[in-house]
């Protein structure tokens, strides 16, 4: 953290590029918050919000999280092998997101039978 920004002197758009999904790594290169780093690519148009979340885990990873976790895995090493955090990982398990994958649910026939 030798370097010290501000807005004015903000690193230029191909430096910044690399980070677009990794910003905590961006603020300890460039000694600035997360928040600045979110400010300098959306002045450059390079942020993308949309990215963070739901998708980076994907179904089959879902499932796979649920059964690893049924089987005795913690939470918290789910979340360092998906490289996702601990709340993203409950969350999948109690079914908060991807609730329409993997349905754990019993099949019942029922036969009427009048006589």
């Amino acid at each position: 953290m030798d370097n010290y920004y501000t807005l004015d002197m903000k690193p230029s758009k191909n430096d910044l590029t690399p980070y677009i999904h990794d910003r905590k790594s961006a603020a300890e290169i460039y000694g600035v918050s997360e928040k600045t780093i979110i400010r300098w690519l959306k002045s450059y148009g390079i942020y993308e919000h949309g990215h963070y979340g739901r998708g980076k885990i994907g179904k089959e990873n879902a499932l796979e999280i649920r059964q690893k976790h049924k089987d005795g895995e913690s939470i918290k090493n789910l979340a360092k092998e998906y490289g996702v955090s601990f709340a993203a990982v409950s969350r999948v398990i109690h079914k908060i997101t991807y609730k329409d994958v993997g349905h754990d649910c019993a099949s019942i026939s029922v036969v009427y039978n009048p006589n």
